[in-house]
């Protein structure tokens, strides 16, 4: 509470909310406390906040490869939309895992038995077969992710093979020994490519793997 000091015309002293008035070689002076410091989140609060960072990065990371996984998508920007998609997926998971993670969303047929092998810088992912009840085509495109989680870097190529060929493959630019990498894999099909239709299948985790 602030005190007027020999009556109303007098000087003042004390706190009117977050100032603090006070006398100093004979003049009133007026500071602000400073604001109270935000606890640190706990418990489930602060899962909340390691998982979303998590998420973040990840997407982060793949933003240039979102712009053709998550395009044509209704308004939102791809960026924004992989990253809402992904948060849902990850609080339905109960906890962040890179196998959950989908960096192109779509109607096409993924694979399945997938695989990957690392013959130096030369990466390979093999597959047996597709999704079933969803659409492809011979000439669909693979594509592929390589997240480098030591290195916080991404790599990509959005034409590492045919669909018919049952392999896909790139060269990894930036990976050292001893980093440790996500792979991932999904199909794109060029040839019917246009502006408001989005032929890319849902991405798909291969394996981790230590480079």
């Amino acid at each position: 509470m602030a005190i007027l000091k020999n009556g109303p015309l007098g000087q003042m002293s004390g706190k009117v909310g977050n100032v603090v008035i006070y006398t100093m070689n004979d003049k009133m002076v007026m500071r602000s406390l400073p604001s109270k410091k935000t606890s640190k989140a706990t418990g489930k609060e602060k899962a909340s906040q390691e998982l979303f960072r998590q998420v973040m990065l990840s997407v982060k990371l793949a933003k240039d490869f979102l712009r053709v996984g998550f395009a044509g998508q209704g308004g939102h920007s791809p960026y924004h939309l992989a990253l809402a998609t992904n948060i849902k997926r990850m609080v339905a998971a109960g906890g962040f895992y890179y196998s959950e993670l989908i960096f192109s969303t779509g109607k096409l047929a993924g694979a399945v038995e997938v695989k990957a092998s690392i013959t130096g810088n030369e990466l390979k992912v093999s597959w047996d077969g597709s999704t079933p009840g969803k659409p492809e085509n011979p000439d669909d495109f693979a594509m592929l992710l390589v997240l480098n989680t030591t290195r916080q870097i991404a790599e990509y190529k959005t034409t590492a093979g045919k669909r018919s060929d049952n392999s896909a493959g790139m060269t990894l630019e930036s990976a050292q020994k001893g980093d440790h990498l996500e792979i991932f894999l999904s199909f794109i099909a060029l040839q019917t490519w246009v502006k408001d239709f989005h032929p890319v299948s849902d991405s798909r985790w291969v394996e981790s793997v230590a480079y």
